[in-house]
């Protein structure tokens, strides 16, 4: 996801971060994009444009797992990419990439081009998220 991200752009890391903690059958999102490229479309859309400016602006998505290092393929909880990943215990598959949430792993990823998802957890995950603003 990081193709066009060349040594010339700046990022901004911004002043807050996320720490989430989802518990058996909960912690999803759906496939999205962030920034100006996400569906903005009707009234609820135009007041998250106006009232969310700090999503618009994410260009750059850093996740640092903070669970056990033996998470499985089998307690869900994994980020999904449309996207070519590369590195180490990544599950592809039919053109996604699943990255597990195992603990001290960091993912980086430009979240703008990125459609990405977090699978439903069978057991306890936790996130510490922060964004990048080009």
């Amino acid at each position: 996801g990081f193709a066009e991200v060349g040594a010339a752009k700046s990022f901004l890391l911004t002043d807050w971060t996320q720490l989430a903690h989802y518990t058996e059958g909960s912690g999803f999102y759906k496939w999205h994009r962030d920034g100006l490229e996400s569906d903005w479309s009707g009234l609820l859309g135009w007041y998250y444009w106006l009232q969310r400016g700090a999503v618009r602006r994410r260009s750059v998505t850093g996740i640092l797992y903070l669970n056990e290092e033996d998470w499985l393929p089998t307690s869900g909880g994994a980020l999904r990419c449309r996207a070519a990943v590369a590195g180490v215990d990544v599950e592809k598959k039919s053109g996604l990439a699943e990255i597990l949430p195992k603990g001290g792993r960091l993912v980086l990823f430009d979240s703008r081009k990125v459609e990405h998802e977090v699978v439903s957890t069978l057991r306890d995950r936790w996130a510490l998220t922060a964004w990048f603003h080009e």
